[in-house]
């Protein structure tokens, strides 16, 4: 049997690339082609796991969806 998911690590791994994507940090933004550079910008925005779910519950804001 293979193992669907990927670990809590690897998720808080992917919103720290998103992160910096969204931020204009990452190393990648000097490959930017020159057509592009004028548009790339910080977003000011930083996305987080939720840590409280629909019924106010605590929650590490990773859900496991059966497929």
């Amino acid at each position: 049997m293979r193992e669907e998911n990927i670990s809590d690590e690897q998720v808080l791994s992917q919103l720290e690339v998103l992160n910096e994507d969204f931020r204009k940090l990452n190393i990648e933004q000097e490959d930017i082609p020159f057509a592009f550079k004028f548009r790339a910008t910080d977003m000011a925005l930083n996305f987080v796991l939720a840590d409280t779910d629909p019924n106010g519950q605590v929650t590490t804001g990773i859900t496991r969806t059966f497929t």
